[in-house]
């Protein structure tokens, strides 16, 4: 038929829907690079509003990806961790992540909390565990 769109499948779906759930990732991760070192500071009490708002949005979209596409958190984990592994690549002077403490922070606490998701996010598909006797 003339004008009619070629149907795509359920396999061309998901492809599609893991490629967007990892570019939320990265979108997320340069974000979160660009934003961590963002703090208040009023007198002895600093308080890093840029670390916790792009660790909390990390790990809320991963929940929420995983409620979304077949394994969601691991696909955006891939895509949050690439913007932490492509920083290197960018040459001498280049970086997003300083390595000081607010980026090690960044980093550290950024990966665990999203291992964290991924291992416990309910995930879409997932069979509830047996209990064996």
């Amino acid at each position: 038929m003339a004008g009619s769109r070629p149907r795509r499948g359920p396999a061309a779906r998901a492809v599609a829907a893991r490629l967007a759930v990892v570019l939320v990732g990265l979108y997320v991760g340069v974000l979160g690079a660009v934003m961590h070192r963002a703090r208040l500071d009023d007198g002895p009490l600093v308080l890093p509003w840029g670390l916790v708002l792009g660790l909390g949005a990390a790990a809320l979209l991963a929940w929420t990806a995983s409620l979304l596409v077949r394994a969601g958190a691991a696909w955006f984990a891939l895509g949050w961790t690439a913007v932490l592994l492509l920083q290197g690549l960018g040459g001498a002077g280049s970086y997003l992540v300083g390595s000081d403490g607010w980026g090690w922070a960044f980093m550290g606490l950024g990966l665990s909390l999203l291992v964290l998701v991924v291992v416990l996010a309910p995930g879409r598909h997932r069979r509830p565990p047996r209990l064996v006797r």
